[in-house]
């Protein structure tokens, strides 16, 4: 299964021993590169449920064991970097080069960055120069930028000679 970052917003939280929905999710955070946890909201509650305590994730909840795993009055900040922040951020590779602003972030089934697809220039999305960032190509998430390592350009076969 494919799973971008984004897809996990709103994605109802479930305790399969008592088969009740917790909440939704509202907040992915992140550690390293890592989803370390996500906020979840119900009537307008938050908690924090650590990424470690899930049971799985599928098209259309996150599941747990035990309700027990969702921190009802976690601190307001979490100390950790949320997609929304990674979302605003500038990706910018070791030569100084902008990538553009992230407008997709890939996951591994184990919930670690595979990749960044990035969007640079344009008018209103239209003419924009898109990249895909593989994850081995990450370094930091920053308070401003997202460095990276040079991604190589594709090389152009040479022309077919006649």
């Amino acid at each position: 299964m494919e799973l971008k970052a984004s897809d996990l917003k709103h994605k109802d939280v479930l305790d399969l021993n008592q088969g009740v929905k917790l909440g939704n999710v509202s907040e992915t955070y992140f550690e390293n590169f890592q989803i370390i946890g996500f906020q979840v909201i119900k009537d307008k509650q938050l908690g924090f449920l650590p990424y470690s305590l899930i049971r799985g994730i599928g098209h259309d909840a996150i599941t747990l064991e035990d309700k027990a795993a969702v921190q009802w009055d976690p601190p307001s900040d979490p100390g950790y970097v949320s997609l929304t922040e990674i979302m605003s951020k500038i990706v910018i590779d070791a030569n100084g080069n902008k990538q553009g602003k992230p407008t997709a972030i890939h996951l591994s089934e184990t919930g670690t960055i595979q990749g960044i697809t990035t969007a640079e220039g344009g008018f209103l999305g239209i003419g924009a120069q898109s990249n895909e960032i593989p994850g081995t190509h990450l370094r930091a998430i920053g308070d401003e930028y997202i460095t990276i390592e040079p991604v190589p350009e594709p090389i152009d076969p040479p022309e077919a000679k006649s």
